[in-house]
């Protein structure tokens, strides 16, 4: 029997732990794993420039998502969602689509785990990371709450492990890519 297919997408603050979680769970349920940042990452390398994320990388991303998810491609995927604004994009352009699951990560110290990352791809303190800092107060604002998308919601605590556990957050998701493949339910 043919689903529809599967969007888990891994929502949380900066710093919450969101594309590591991602990761382990679509190595977990051996789903494809789209991680918002490295697509904008990879249009930013194409044009050897930084693009305008909201009005060109974003739309690209979800439409890359369209084309997966039409193909009937079942996937993870992770990003900042912002109230205000991300839940038009979720609802107009990812639900339509498939079965979605929203796994939000919280972590007490989220800032932190932010700054520290950054500090260490970059080698150092940089002037765009300050001034990201300063701005992360208002950000964690609109983001720190799971977004009402109108699908599935699972809560992880990713301050010090996954509380569920992936097996837990994959049971709940229905999980169904085991050692012998697709299983049917």
């Amino acid at each position: 029997m043919v689903q529809r297919p599967l969007i888990i997408l891994v929502s949380g603050t900066p710093g919450s732990g969101k594309t590591t979680l991602a990761a382990a769970l679509s190595r977990h349920m051996k789903l494809l794993h789209v991680p918002r940042d490295e697509f904008l990452g990879g249009l930013t390398y194409t044009q050897n420039s930084e693009i305008d994320r909201r009005n060109v990388g974003v739309p690209k991303y979800y439409k890359t998502l369209e084309y997966l998810v039409g193909q009937g491609v079942s996937l993870v995927t992770d990003g900042t969602l912002y109230k205000g604004i991300s839940e038009h994009d979720v609802k107009t352009m990812v639900l339509p689509l498939g079965r979605v699951v929203n796994v939000h990560c919280r972590a007490q110290n989220e800032s932190q785990r932010f700054y520290d990352r950054e500090v260490a791809q970059h080698g150092g303190v940089t002037p765009e990371l300050e001034a990201l800092m300063n701005r992360l107060p208002g950000l964690y604002q609109d983001t720190v709450d799971p977004l009402d998308l109108g699908c599935e919601l699972i809560e992880v605590n990713t301050t010090a492990s996954y509380n569920p556990t992936i097996d837990i957050i994959a049971e709940r998701i229905g999980h169904r890519n085991g050692p012998a493949g697709w299983k049917a339910s």
